[in-house]
Formats: C-alpha cells, structure tokens, sequence
C-alpha cells in the first residue's frame, strides 16, 4: 500500500530536478509547491498554502470544484484560498473576485476576514460599513498597544519619539471613524507623546 502512494511522488522527481535548474529564486520555491501539489493527497489546502505564500490570487484558480459542489455552482475551496490571501495581503479588492454561491464564501465574509486581521489604517479605509467599524477597532488596538510598548522602553531617543509619532499619524488618518472611547486613547496618548518630546 505505502509503495503505491509512493509511485506518483517518485515520478515528479525528474520535475523537481528540471525546476530546480530552470526556476530561479522564489519561483523555484513556488515551483516546487506546485509540484507538490500535484502529488499531494490533500490538494486543494497545498494549492491554498502556496497561494498564501504567493500572495497571488490567480494561483487559487489551481484549486479544483470538488464533485459535491458543481452542481451548487459554487466551489468553497477556491473562495477560501482568496479570502485567505486578501487577508494576509489586506486587499479588499481580491473579494470581488470570489464566486460565492451555496456553501461558499462571499464578499462580505472576505471584507470582514480583512477587518478582524487589519495591520494598517489604510485597510480600513478600503471597507465599507461593519467591516470598516471592525478594522478600525483592531487596527487601533494594536497600533495602542505598539504604542504603550515603544513608550514603556526606557529609551527616549529622538528616533523613538519619531517612531511613536509616525504611529499615532498612522491613527489620526482614522479618528473620525474610532468609537468615543477610542477617540479618548488616541488622546491621552498623543498628550504622552508630547510630554516625551518636552
């Protein structure tokens, strides 16, 4: 049974040699991840890893319509695989390429996986609605408490203060959609900076 599921892999090694000569640098690696893939008994999550690790979308269309879903007309493998790289890229326009459907991912569920993973001001103000409200509620908790841990280092250098002021720049881009209660953080933060600066 074991030298079955060896044959397959065992043939795609002449493939990987070939890529190894042929493919330069990251295009190897993304070469050997599709090979991989080939060979994988697990597919449709090897094509999703190697799309993440991509960053590019179009490598989600590898990801097969599995038999119970063609006749819903949706494949929700291949939507999760491009909610998962517009989430690790933070770029809402990748949802509107989601073909959704019955069991399937839409673009609302991609916009709202983007909100509750946002890094960057400039993400949330690419959403819309609920998505925007829950992408500026995350960025500024992390950002606040990137800030709170640059201000606890015993460090004063000018170099900090710019840190932590190119931190709360990142923020004022976003107070008009921050909640009361967050406004108010902002706030007694920028008053902590400043006193950092006297």
């Amino acid at each position: 049974m074991a030298s079955q599921n060896l044959k397959p892999s065992l043939a795609v090694l002449p493939l990987l040699v070939v890529s190894a000569m042929v493919l330069p640098g990251c295009d190897f690696l993304a070469g050997l991840t599709s090979y991989a893939c080939l060979v994988s008994p697990d597919a449709p999550h090897c094509y999703q890893d190697a799309a993440v690790q991509s960053g590019n979308p179009d490598d989600c269309n590898k990801v097969a319509q599995k038999e119970e879903f063609k006749e819903l007309g949706s494949n929700p493998p291949q939507d999760k695989c491009k909610m998962m790289v517009a989430a690790n890229k933070e770029d809402p326009k990748i949802c509107g390429t989601l073909k959704g459907g019955l069991m399937s991912y839409s673009k609302e569920d991609c916009e709202k996986t983007i909100a509750e993973t946002a890094t960057k001001p400039v993400t949330c103000s690419s959403l819309q609605g609920d998505s925007a409200a829950t992408c500026v509620n995350q960025v500024t908790e992390k950002t606040l408490a990137e800030i709170d841990v640059l201000k606890a280092d015993s460090d004063k250098s000018p170099e900090k203060i710019q840190a932590l002021q190119s931190k709360m720049d990142e923020l004022s881009k976003m107070q008009q959609m921050m909640t009361d209660v967050m406004k108010a953080q902002y706030d007694m933060q920028r008053a902590a900076i400043q006193n950092l600066r006297i």
